[in-house]
């Protein structure tokens, strides 16, 4: 995970997770959570991201 936005630096080699999905159409956002250290992150979905991989995300969230 980032420290920085886009520096790598973070050492606690934890894995991301999605946690939330907010936004509007064509405007979304994925707050991710380091399984290890539990530092979260927020991410823009951006032109070419898997539009399949939010609907994923979206769907774990509506089954809570």
């Amino acid at each position: 995970m980032d420290v920085n936005p886009g520096d790598r630096a973070a050492d606690c080699g934890g894995m991301m997770e999605p946690i939330l999905v907010e936004g509007i159409v064509d405007k979304y956002v994925i707050t991710q959570k380091c399984k290890k250290c539990g530092h979260t992150h927020r991410n823009a979905f951006r032109d070419g991201d898997s539009p399949e991989a939010l609907i994923e995300i979206a769907k774990k969230f509506a089954a809570k």
